[in-house]
């Protein structure tokens, strides 16, 4: 038994549903199954049964969740008490962002979630800041060259990553209002096979994601043009040369007048904007300020 198997099975048992609970931690729900199984199998007990298509947790699951809230509780506070001694020890905190992070926020949001912008001032804070891709500010994490970042994220690891979720949305397709694509609600992959389509390009996440599940659906997207921000898509889209992806459903009145962003039906099409630390390194304190949910003053 492992503090990573109670906080998975412990997800479940709130939840009373796996599918949730895998949607929440992100990870998939075989993962997760596999995780609980196993650790109903150390302790030779059951811990939920389906009774009449619900999840019913065991007598040995009520106790087992009594008991596991004073441990993983201590464990949580263990381990952001010796991750905020390191940081102090070394007197500064390097944070990333992945490029696109701004694309995902309304003005407001962008007001509530700090500004990292302004490098003089957070080097007076005691901060660094860097920019990457996604996959690049993981691998920076995971080495421990980053301390902290934030990234659009489609899927999260828990066993590798701490984590805050500031904003999640489903990923939406922008195309213009004189498309026929503007009629509908909400949009598929079948919807959009064979448009050209431009993309930030790999090593984020939406695009990993689209390409995935086109590449699943025996449909591809046809990309067309890759490294490129959401601005020059949306002029893209706005000259009725390509399709591109946003992240909701936000107008673009000066950038592309024309372009208006529909949901993607599939519910797997989704992202979540994240402050991510390496996993027993993240202060829940600091995860939370990076997410725009915590007034924190840094030492």
């Amino acid at each position: 038994m492992d503090i990573q198997q109670l906080k998975y099975f412990s997800r479940v048992y709130e939840t009373r549903s796996f599918t949730r609970a895998a949607e929440q931690l992100y990870i998939s729900r075989q993962a997760l199954r596999k995780s609980v199984a196993r650790l109903a199998q150390e302790l030779g007990e059951p811990l939920f049964e389906n009774e009449a298509n619900a999840l019913v947790p065991t007598a040995a699951a009520d106790q087992l969740f009594t008991s596991s809230r004073p441990v993983l509780a201590a464990f949580s506070q263990m381990e952001a008490d010796l991750n905020l001694a390191k940081l102090k020890s070394r007197g500064v905190v390097r944070f990333g962002s992945s490029v696109e992070a701004n694309d995902v926020m309304t003005p407001g949001e962008t007001k509530r979630i700090a500004d990292f912008s302004a490098t003089n001032e957070l080097i007076t804070k005691g901060m660094r800041y860097m920019e990457g891709s996604c996959e690049q500010l993981r691998q920076q994490v995971l080495q421990e060259e980053v301390d902290y970042a934030n990234i659009i994220a489609t899927v999260m690891n828990e066993s590798l990553f701490d984590y805050d979720v500031a904003i999640e949305g489903r990923i939406h397709i922008a195309v213009r209002v004189d498309d026929p694509l503007a009629k509908k609600d909400s949009l598929t992959l079948e919807d959009i096979k064979g448009r050209p389509f431009t993309s930030q390009g790999p090593g984020y996440d939406v695009h990993e994601r689209l390409k995935e599940a086109g590449e699943e659906q025996g449909m591809p997207l046809d990309f067309v043009c890759l490294r490129s921000g959401l601005h020059n898509r949306l002029n893209m889209v706005q000259s009725g040369i390509t399709l591109t992806y946003a992240y909701r459903p936000l107008r673009f009145p000066r950038s592309a007048p024309d372009v208006i962003c529909i949901p993607m039906e599939d519910a797997s099409m989704k992202w979540a904007y994240c402050a991510i630390a390496k996993k027993g390194l993240g202060d829940p304190y600091l995860l939370r300020f990076f997410s725009g949910k915590e007034d924190f003053v840094l030492w």
